[in-house]
Parts: structure tokens; sequence; C-alpha cells
């Protein structure tokens, strides 16, 4: 129960921070969690454009809010093509929801290649005065995507783009661009140089957007490739037989790779445990992986994976070790490698 409590504390800590500066051990705490937590990080993003966009008096936080946290807002399940699904922001959004839901929408557009939506944060008219040109261009082409004119979107933000690149509101739209190509229509090259414009032109909004990040991380270890790992997982997602043998030849064929990460990550939902999970639930799902799995270069990427839950997630070295050392004495270089790093870290962070 040591993963939970901590949760639990982090947690109320990101919602306590909403309202008010956290100082000392509390401060140093969050700073932790957000740097080694890309989900933590990505949902402390969307509480800040939240509570940005409500405008109200500061409440006095007295307390923990978890018991508020787990009172979660119903989710849709979002199809992946055909559907607009509506998601309210998850985890400690919570804490500001009943204002979230009066001034703020996120749009979210089913994807295909990695299970995630498109996002547009967007406030009402009467909030905002006279919209910009491209805040005009990013609300038709929201409208566009809900109606499935996905060309149409993209016509519309290039346009703005081209006409206004130095408007305030570029850079989101510049997002919506990358977020469209690597989402719907999946041209990965074209994904690939809408992100780095994103990164070169909006520093700004792209540092601000952990998932453009990792997207753009994810493309440029894949295009050395010619893009080749994301279009296999692409045809592993568009027929589904014998899915998770085909997952596990691509983590073979690619390990200690950002691709491989989100085959295992199929590989979890078809042993039965999809989606994102807490520390002990995440290492269950990946041990039946590592069952079912028959080749040892699989094996050893599955493995290394454990070592980074238990060590990252459940704080339990010493079943991290255990792991890292099975890792580090499979003979496949790149995952060795990797292990023996983790390793040599275990040893100067041991107290």
């Amino acid at each position: 129960m040591i993963f939970w409590t901590k949760q639990r504390k982090i947690e109320a800590l990101l919602a306590a921070s909403l309202y008010e500066p956290l100082e000392g051990a509390e401060r140093q705490m969050l700073d932790k969690a957000l740097l080694v937590d890309p989900r933590l990080r990505a949902e402390a993003e969307a509480l800040g454009r939240v509570r940005r966009a409500v405008s109200r008096e500061t409440p006095e936080f007295t307390g923990d809010l978890v018991p508020l946290l787990h009172a979660r807002l119903i989710e849709v399940t979002p199809v992946r093509r055909g559907v607009i699904s509506w998601r309210l922001i998850s985890g400690a959004t919570v804490a500001v929801g009943a204002a979230v839901i009066l001034f703020v929408s996120v749009v979210g557009v089913p994807v295909g290649p990695t299970g995630t939506t498109v996002r547009v944060n967007t406030v009402p008219v009467a909030t905002q005065g006279t919209a910009s040109p491209v805040k005009t261009a990013i609300s038709a082409a929201v409208n566009k995507v809900a109606s499935r004119d996905l060309l149409g979107a993209r016509k519309v933000l290039d346009q703005a783009l081209a006409g206004n690149p130095q408007d305030a509101a570029s850079g989101e739209a510049q997002e919506l661009l990358a977020n469209l190509e690597f989402t719907e229509f999946q041209r990965y090259p074209e994904a690939y140089a809408a992100y780095d414009s994103l990164r070169a032109r909006y520093p700004k909004t792209f540092m601000n957007s952990p998932e453009s990040i990792q997207r753009f991380n994810l493309l440029d270890e894949a295009r050395r490739s010619g893009y080749a790992p994301m279009y296999a997982l692409d045809a592993i997602r568009n027929n589904p037989s014998n899915s998770f043998e085909k997952c596990e030849r691509l983590v073979a064929q690619y390990p200690d790779s950002m691709v491989a990460s989100l085959a295992m990550s199929e590989m979890r939902g078809i042993v039965g445990l999809p989606g994102q999970l807490d520390g002990s639930s995440h290492a269950i799902a990946l041990e039946r992986v590592r069952n079912r799995c028959s080749d040892p270069t699989a094996v050893a990427q599955v493995t290394l994976a454990l070592g980074n839950v238990y060590r990252d997630d459940l704080c339990d070295t010493r079943s991290a070790r255990r792991f890292y050392n099975e890792a580090a004495s499979s003979g496949h270089a790149p995952i060795v490698a990797r292990a023996q790093e983790a390793l040599a870290k275990l040893t100067v962070d041991a107290p």
C-alpha cells in the first residue's frame, strides 16, 4: 500500500498547487514526481490551462482532496472512427470540475495510431473578446473535425497559418495541424515536419505540450527506419488477427524503442489490462505479457520494462534490481546496455 499512499499525497499536492504556492518538502515532492512521470506532467499542464480559464476567487485549501478525486465524472470511451468523443480531463481535474464544465470544453477526436485524441481547448466567445483570425480558424477547424471533414479542417489551418504566422494563436493552430496529420491522416513524414515546425517556430507551445514532445520524439526515432515501425503498428491495429504475436515480433525487431513501448501497451490490452494503470496493476499486466511471449528478445524487453515499473512506480529497488539483472544477462545488446545503465543508477542512488 506504500504506492497508493504516495500517489494520494502527490495528487493532493497537485490539486493544492492550483490554489496556493507549495513550499519546502511538499514543493520538492511534487517537482520530483512531475520530473519522472509524463502522465502527471500532462495532467498538471491541463489543470493549469483550466485554472487560468476559470475566473473565480481563490478558495482556501484545507485538506486532502483525494476523496473528490475518486468521485470522478463518468468518461465516454472514445470510438476509433466515425464518432466524436467528449472527454473531461481526468485525475485531479475533479478538484475544479464544477467550474471547468461551465467554462471549458475539451474536444476529443478519435484517432488511429496511438489511441489518444486530438484536443483543442476552447473558451466561449463571450469570454475572449474579439477573436483573432487564427482563433476563428481553429474554431472552424474543430467544427469540421466534428463533422469528419478532415481535409477541410487541414485546409483551414494551413491557410490561417500561412496568412497569420505571428498571430498569438498560431502555435495552437500548428499543434492541432500536427495532431491531425499524426492521428487522423497517419501521414508520418508530414506529421514529423509539422511537429518540427511547432518546435522551431512556436517553442513555448511545444514545450508546454508533453504529448507533442512525445510524438515528435517517436517520429524522430521512427523516421530513421522510414517510419516502417509506425506503419507496422497501424497494420496490426487494422487487422487484429494474431495481434499479440505480431506485436511481439515488432518488439523483438525494434528493441529499446518507443515503438516497442507502444507495442507492449497493445499487448497489455490483449491480455486484459489496457489503458492507464497504477504501479501494481502495470506490473501484473507486464508479467502476463512476459509469460505469453516466446521470442527471447521480446521477453528481455518486457523484463526491462518490469524493472522500470518496480523502480519508478512501486519504489521497490530489490525487485527492480532482479529484473534489471535478468535483462542484463539476456545477450541482446541494446537491452543489455539499458539494463546495465539502470543497475548503475540504482547503485548510485542507494542510500
